[in-house]
């Protein structure tokens, strides 16, 4: 006797597995190349402020000197200048940081799918 079976739903079932560990870690592989980049940004960022700050007390030296009073509005304008652009970069990197945790964030939610009930309410 020959019996034919249907196994195209159990093959479908270990592609989607192995869709879903693929996804995995190519979430976890972006994520964790992003970051590295990321965080050296953010330590240029904070490298920035800290000149910033040592622009501002040369700022106030050059304001008591007399003498030196034509550099006051050049080092205000880049006192100025500097100081919107930290702000724009240490803006650009939280979006990107708080992107990266999405995706780790998602990679966690999607390896524990199993056990995770969505609410859609």
């Amino acid at each position: 006797m020959v019996q034919l079976v249907d196994v195209s739903s159990k093959i479908k079932v270990e592609d989607l597995k192995m869709e879903k560990k693929l996804l995995t870690v190519m979430n976890a592989t972006v994520s964790h190349e992003i970051r590295n980049p990321l965080n050296a940004l953010i330590g240029q960022i904070a490298f920035m402020a800290d000149l910033l700050a040592t622009l501002l007390t040369i700022l106030s030296a050059v304001r008591v000197n007399a003498s030196l009073s034509s550099l006051i509005k050049p080092l205000e304008d880049l006192y100025k200048s500097l100081s919107t652009q930290k702000k724009k970069m240490k803006s650009a990197a939280n979006f990107i940081d708080f992107f990266v945790h999405d995706i780790l964030d998602f990679t966690v939610l999607h390896e524990a799918a199993d056990g995770f009930t969505k609410n859609i309410t």
